[in-house]
C-alpha cells in the first residue's frame, strides 16, 4: 500500500511537471529589423517538437531555427497536448499600430470539409453562397499574440475563433470573433485592449474588415460610431491594428467590443443574466422579448398626439436614446439601418429598452443611393412599402413619436444642437483626418495585400470629407421643410469660462461658440456660475436668467459674473497648520478661530486645485479653538478631538483656499517646494510683528504652533524691550523738567 501511494505521488509530480511551462526561446516575439537564429531549450530536457505555419506541432526540434521572414513558431513538449506559440515578424519597415498574431491548424481555416474560411462542399454557388462553412457559426481553437506599439508582448493565449458577420464573410479579408472559454485555459482576455474604456478584462472580442467599407475607406464604421460615443446611445469602442494569420501579413483590422451580453454587463455593471438583447425586427439574441411586442401594439394603437401615452412610454423605452439614435443614422445616411438594428433592456421592473449603434459601414455614402445630399430625414421619419432598405416597421416608432408636438420639438432641438456642435464640418473633418493620418502609413500595404490600388483611398477619404463638410446644409434643409420651421440665424456666445458656464437650449456651450439655429423655436437660456462667483447680467438687459430666447436676427450674447467678496471672518478665521505627509496621523489641515465666539463652519468648503472638501453638518469650532481636517482614518488620529475625515489629497504646488458655504472668501495657503523641502509639515506664524508659514518637524494638533509659541515669547521680550525704551524716552524729560522747575523754585525763595 505504500509503495502503491508513492507511486501516486511520482506519478502524479511527472504529470505536473510535463504540463508546465519549461520552454525556453532565445528570442521574444516581435518586429525584428534583421534575421534572427532561434534557440530552444527545454528545462526537463524532455524533446521539442514545433511547426512554422500554425499546424499542428510534429517536427523534433534538433538546431536552432533560422528566421528571416514572418513566421509563428508553434510548439509542446513530448509529453504533452498543451502548446503555445511565439511569432517573429519581418516587416521590413516601421510599424505605428498593434499587432496582433492568429495561430490556427491551416486545416480548420481552409479544409473544404471543416475549415472555417472557405466556402465548402455545400455552398450556394450564388451569392451570399448560403451553406458556405464561413456562414456555419464554427468554432476553431486559436493562439492570439497581442504586441503593442513599443514591440511589447501585451498577452498571448489560447482561445475559440469564429468567423464574423454576413455579406462581409463572403470578402477575401474576413473578419473574426474571438471568444475566451475555460476549456481553452483562461475565460477572459486580460488586457486593457481599448486604451479609453477603463476595462481590463474581455469575454470576448471582434477583428473586424470594416465590413461593406473593405478596401474603400476601411475606416467608415470606426469613424462614425466613435464620431456619436458622447450621444446618449450605445457605440463599440475601437482600436485599430495589423494583423497576422499563421506568420502571413493578413492586413489592417479594427478591434471591436463585441455587442452580447458581456458588453451589456461591462458597461452598465449588471449581472449578464439580467440583460434581454433583441435584434432586427424582433428577433431574440440573449434571453428573450420581454414586453417588447407589447410596447409595439400599444405604439400602434395608441395616439401619441396625447402627452399622456408619450409618459406611458416613456416608462418603456428611453425616448431620449432612441432620438439620439435616429438622429445619428439620418446624418450619417446608413441605408443598412433599416433592418440592422440592436436593442436591450435590464429585466427588472421599470428598465426601457435601449438602442445600440453600430455596423454603419454603409453610411457616408459607400453606395449611390445614399450620397450626401440623400433625404434620409424623410427616409427614416416616414412610412415606406420598401422591403429594405427602409421597411415601415423600423420606422414605426419614431413616426407615431414626432406626433407629439413636445417630442417634435425635442427632436428639432436635439438635431440642430448636433449639426452646430458633433455634426459642425470642422469637427467632422477633423474627426476624419486624425483616424485617416493614423493608417496612413499601413495602407499601402493592406491594399497590396488585397490587390488592391491606394490611389482609391486617397479619393475615398476626400470623399467622405466632402459628405462632412456638405451634409449639414443639406439636413438643415431638410428639417425647415419637413417640419415647416422658419428663417434661421446665427447666435453667438461670450463669457469668462474661468468665473461660469452658458447652457442653450440646456446644452453647455463655450465661449466664442457660434450656431445657426432656426428662428420658430423658443431656446432657453442659463448662466451657472463657477465657485466663488455669482452671475451678474447677460449683455442684453431684457434677457433674464431664466428666460426662453427667440431668434429675429443674428445675435451676440454675453454673459457677465462678479467674483463673491470676502467673509466676515477672512483675517478671524485662518489656516493654522498644514500636514503634507504624516504616516501617523495622514495629511491634514487645521483651522483656527480667533474671535469670541462659536462659530458654525458647516458646509464651509476647502478647494485644491479641482478637488473639493465640504465641510459636514453640524461642525462648530470653539472661541480661540482649533479643528482638523484628516485625509484618512489612522489608529492615532482616530480619538483626536474637534476633527473629522474625508479631505482630498494635498498635492505640492498648489494652492488650498477656504469658502464659507455661501462661497466667500476666507483664507489661502500656497504650498510649494520651499516650504515642503525638507519637512512634511508647515504652520502658521501669526503675530503683530509677523505673519508667515514655517517648515516645521513637530505636529501640534489642538495646540498653538511651537513656532508661534517662541514668536509670542520673542514678541513678549521686544516688546518689553520696546515699552522700558519708550518709557526712559518719555520720562527722562520729564523727570528733568519737573527737577528744574523745582531747582528754580528753590533759587526763587532764596
Amino acid at each position: 500500500m505504500k509503495l502503491l501511494f508513492c507511486f501516486l505521488i511520482v506519478t502524479s509530480y511527472s504529470i505536473s511537471q510535463s504540463n508546465k511551462d519549461t520552454i525556453i526561446f532565445s528570442h521574444t516575439s516581435g518586429v525584428y529589423s534583421d534575421s534572427i537564429l532561434l534557440n530552444i531549450s527545454n528545462l526537463n530536457k524532455d524533446k521539442i517538437y514545433y511547426s512554422k505555419n500554425g499546424d499542428y506541432p510534429s517536427i523534433e526540434y534538433k538546431e536552432p531555427i533560422p528566421l528571416k521572414k514572418s513566421t509563428t513558431i508553434r510548439v509542446k513538449n513530448r509529453n504533452t497536448l498543451i502548446g503555445y506559440t511565439r511569432n517573429f515578424l519581418f516587416p521590413g519597415r516601421k510599424i505605428n499600430l498593434p499587432i496582433i498574431c492568429i495561430t490556427v491548424k491551416p486545416s480548420d481555416l481552409y479544409d473544404s470539409l471543416k475549415g472555417i474560411y472557405v466556402k465548402g462542399l455545400n455552398a450556394s454557388k450564388i451569392s451570399p453562397y448560403k451553406g458556405a462553412n464561413f456562414h456555419k457559426n464554427w468554432e476553431r481553437t486559436a493562439y492570439l499574440e497581442f504586441i503593442d506599439t513599443n514591440n511589447k508582448v501585451g498577452f498571448n493565449q489560447k482561445l475559440g475563433i469564429k468567423i464574423f458577420g454576413q455579406f462581409s464573410a463572403m470578402l477575401p479579408q474576413k473578419s473574426f470573433s474571438l471568444h475566451a472559454r475555460k476549456k481553452y485555459g483562461k475565460e477572459k482576455i486580460k488586457y486593457p485592449l481599448f486604451p479609453d474604456l477603463p476595462f481590463k478584462k474581455y469575454k470576448s472580442v471582434v477583428l473586424r474588415n470594416s465590413g461593406s467599407d473593405f478596401c474603400s475607406t476601411h475606416f467608415r464604421d470606426i469613424m462614425m460610431t466613435s464620431l456619436v460615443k458622447n450621444f446618449n446611445i450605445e457605440t463599440q469602442a475601437y482600436r485599430s491594428c495589423i494583423v497576422y494569420l499563421n506568420g502571413d501579413y493578413w492586413g489592417i483590422y479594427h478591434i471591436r467590443e463585441k455587442i452580447n451580453e458581456h458588453f451589456i454587463k461591462q458597461h452598465f455593471k449588471l449581472d449578464k443574466d439580467s440583460i434581454a438583447i433583441m435584434k432586427h425586427r424582433s428577433d431574440v439574441q440573449h434571453y428573450g422579448r420581454l414586453n417588447y411586442n407589447r410596447i409595439l401594439k400599444f405604439i400602434k394603437k395608441s395616439d401619441l398626439k396625447q402627452d399622456s401615452n408619450v409618459v406611458k412610454l416613456s416608462k418603456l423605452i428611453d425616448i431620449d436614446n432612441y432620438l439620439d439614435y435616429n438622429i445619428a443614422q439620418v446624418y450619417i445616411s446608413n441605408i443598412d439601418a433599416g433592418g440592422n438594428i440592436r436593442y436591450w433592456r435590464e429585466r427588472k421592473y421599470g428598465a426601457k429598452w435601449r438602442w445600440i449603434l453600430f455596423d454603419t459601414d454603409f453610411g457616408f455614402g459607400l453606395r449611390k443611393t445614399n450620397g450626401v445630399e440623400e433625404n434620409t430625414l424623410i427616409r427614416f421619419t416616414e412610412y415606406s412599402s420598401e422591403l429594405w432598405p427602409f421597411p415601415s416597421w423600423s420606422s414605426l416608432i419614431i413616426r407615431k413619436l414626432l406626433k407629439n408636438e413636445s417630442i417634435k420639438k425635442r427632436y428639432i432641438q436635439k438635431f440642430t444642437h448636433y449639426l452646430n456642435t458633433t455634426f459642425k464640418p470642422d469637427n467632422v473633418v477633423n474627426h476624419i483626418n486624425a483616424i485617416a493620418n493614423n493608417l496612413k502609413p499601413e495602407i499601402p500595404y493592406h491594399f497590396r495585400k488585397w490587390k488592391r490600388k491606394p490611389t482609391g483611398w486617397e479619393n475615398n477619404v476626400n470623399y467622405i470629407i466632402d459628405f462632412a463638410e456638405r451634409r449639414p446644409g443639406y439636413l438643415f434643409s431638410f428639417l425647415k421643410e419637413k417640419f415647416q420651421l422658419d428663417s434661421s440665424f446665427i447666435i453667438q456666445f461670450n463669457h469668462n469660462s474661468n468665473q461660469g458656464s452658458v447652457f442653450f437650449d440646456s446644452y453647455q456651450v463655450d465661449s466664442g461658440f457660434t450656431g445657426t439655429y432656426f428662428s420658430t423655436i423658443n431656446y432657453k437660456l442659463n448662466a451657472e456660475p463657477k465657485f466663488g462667483y455669482e452671475f451678474s447680467h447677460w449683455s442684453n438687459d431684457t434677457i433674464n436668467i431664466t428666460d426662453k430666447i427667440r431668434l429675429k436676427n443674428n445675435t451676440v450674447v454675453s454673459a457677465f459674473f462678479i467674483k463673491k467678496g470676502n467673509s466676515k471672518y477672512r483675517n478671524q478665521i485662518f489656516i493654522n497648520e498644514v500636514g503634507y505627509k504624516d504616516n501617523l496621523l495622514s495629511s491634514y489641515l487645521e483651522i483656527f478661530n480667533a474671535t469670541d465666539s462659536v462659530v458654525n463652519i458647516s458646509n464651509w468648503v476647502f478647494i485644491n486645485g479641482d478637488k473639493k472638501t465640504i465641510i459636514k453638518e453640524n461642525t462648530l469650532i470653539q472661541a480661540h479653538s482649533y479643528y482638523t481636517f484628516f485625509k484618512d482614518t489612522t489608529q492615532s488620529n482616530n480619538e483626536i478631538l474637534n476633527s473629522q475625515f474625508g479631505l482630498f489629497k494635498i498635492k505640492k504646488r498648489n494652492k488650498i483656499e477656504l469658502y464659507s458655504s455661501e462661497e466667500e472668501f476666507i483664507d489661502y495657503v500656497y504650498l510649494d517646494e520651499t516650504l515642503l523641502n525638507n519637512s512634511n509639515i508647515i504652520e502658521l506664524v501669526n503675530t503683530t510683528i509677523k505673519h508667515n508659514w514655517t517648515p516645521t518637524n513637530q505636529s501640534t494638533i489642538n495646540k498653538m504652533n511651537l513656532k508661534q509659541a517662541e514668536s509670542n515669547k520673542n514678541n513678549n521680550i521686544i516688546l518689553t524691550c520696546f515699552f522700558s525704551i519708550m518709557s526712559l524716552i518719555i520720562l527722562t524729560p520729564l523727570f528733568l523738567f519737573f527737577k528744574n522747575r523745582k531747582r528754580r523754585r528753590d533759587n526763587s525763595s532764596k
